[in-house]
């Protein structure tokens, strides 16, 4: 089998001894990063006998490092010992940069406590983080782009995994791509796959529509013509009505974990 998920994330109290509401933050504000490192990690086809995931997990209940292969789930879990004065010292961290680089410097910790269980092509894995720093922390990607040339126009729709929030954004360009005639935001969840993966996984173009499709049925609609004209216009379909109104209601949440000293 092939290494296809990387994982850093604190387990429920009961397991870990960490209070879910630190629990649940600290993991929110590092999970765009294991999905950067999940994802780059599968272009380099590791292939490792018996698991697909290293998931490295701060403990409060452990005094030393711990190494445990969970054959039914096929992951390497690694546990790495997080008292109290280590969680406090990464709540006076006052800087996301440096927040970036403390989840990575745990990251990094696990890959080598892992490679000493078996080969995992370590150079690599490392060389995974260093590209995420080189890319200022950021987990963006292009979900699709569209060219209409009867309206001169050019759509990109856009995705932007941060610690606080994810994001798909619509910018609509004229046909130089010099002129941004509009930029909004079209879906704004929490911080996980969970959240938003779903509901967004086709595009389909009409003469005079642009619909996207979630894994079964239409979720949004623009009309073309105003978008031409820059005007952002969106339609929710279906049951995206339902998930925006749920999505109104965590915008609380998201503003919540964007605050350094409320964690």
């Amino acid at each position: 089998m092939k290494l296809r998920y990387i994982s850093l994330h604190i387990e429920p109290e009961y397991d870990s001894g960490i209070d879910k509401n630190f629990s649940y933050k600290f993991s929110d504000n590092s999970r765009f990063i294991s999905n950067y490192l999940s994802k780059a990690v599968r272009k380099f086809k590791i292939e490792i006998d018996n698991f697909k995931m290293i998931s490295i997990c701060p403990s409060d209940k452990i005094n030393e490092i711990t190494v445990r292969l969970l054959p039914y789930d096929e992951v390497l879990k690694i546990e790495i010992p997080f008292h109290k004065y280590e969680q406090q010292s990464y709540l006076e961290i006052m800087s996301w940069e440096k927040r970036y680089e403390y989840y990575l410097s745990l990251i990094e910790k696990g890959f080598r406590i892992a490679n000493t269980y078996c080969d995992i092509q370590l150079d690599r894995l490392l060389e995974m983080t260093e590209q995420f720093r080189a890319n200022n922390y950021k987990n963006d990607w292009l979900f699709a782009k569209k060219i209409l040339r009867e309206h001169d126009l050019y759509l990109f729709f856009k995705c932007y995994f941060t610690h606080c929030d994810f994001r798909l954004e619509l910018e609509v360009y004229n046909h130089n791509k010099n002129s941004l005639l509009l930029k909004k935001i079209v879906l704004q969840t929490e911080p996980s796959e969970f959240c938003y993966d779903y509901r967004f996984r086709k595009i389909e173009m009409l003469p005079d529509k642009i619909i996207i499709l979630d894994n079964h049925e239409p979720a949004f609609e623009f009309d073309i013509e105003l978008l031409s004209k820059g005007i952002f216009n969106i339609t929710r379909l279906n049951d995206e009505k339902e998930r925006f109104k749920r999505d109104i209601k965590k915008k609380n949440y998201i503003q919540r974990i964007k605050l350094l000293n409320e964690l």
